[in-house]
């Protein structure tokens, strides 16, 4: 609480400038299937992240 009150300001540049977020969300679509009803292909959720080695400030962080 003691940072947030009294350099809360200061923390939220510094933590803007260290960070970006970039989010795409597209619809789901079903399930491929063969004449038995088994799965041939399926949607799958990948994560990834990615960090630009030219703009970290402090390497040692």
């Amino acid at each position: 609480m003691f940072l947030q009150l009294i350099k809360g300001r200061y923390f939220y540049c510094i933590a803007q400038e260290q960070q970006e977020k970039y989010l795409i969300v597209r619809g789901e679509r079903g399930k491929i299937l063969d004449s038995r009803g088994r799965i041939l292909s399926m949607d799958r959720n990948v994560y990834s992240l990615f960090a630009d080695p030219s703009r970290i400030k402090d390497k040692e962080a």
